[in-house]
């Protein structure tokens, strides 16, 4: 099951409530383990995501999705990007705030096991 984004048709193109430019899906979000995020991706629902998290979240999710793949992820300094290593090795990473990570794998063009986690 590909579960793509509620995307609101305005005009000529689709728009997420975090841009204002159009965008089309080039990543698949194949599996998702946070119930949360689930619920963001499907429903536009962020009741189960902490409150100072939702609008950080929903950038990484937008330029995630738009990338064609992670080379064509870019995000300020701050979200650093990254691989993780050691028993995580090929799980990516996000920063959302803190502590607080959005991790996942990927998998040619699609992400599988997308998460939002403090693993540290």
């Amino acid at each position: 099951m590909v579960m793509e984004p509620k995307l609101k048709k305005q005009g000529r193109g689709l728009f997420d409530k975090c841009t204002v430019m159009p965008y089309t899906w080039k990543v698949q979000i194949r599996s998702i383990d946070h119930r949360g995020l689930k619920r963001l991706i499907e429903n536009d629902d962020d009741r189960e995501i902490r409150r100072d998290l939702v609008k950080r979240v929903r950038r990484i999710l937008t330029a995630l999705i738009a990338a064609e793949n992670m080379a064509g992820v870019e995000g300020p300094p701050g979200w650093r990007i990254h691989q993780l290593t050691g028993d995580r090795a090929g799980t990516w990473s996000i920063s959302a705030s803190g502590n607080w990570r959005i991790t996942f794998e990927i998998d040619g063009v699609s992400v599988e096991h997308l998460n939002l986690e403090d693993y540290h």
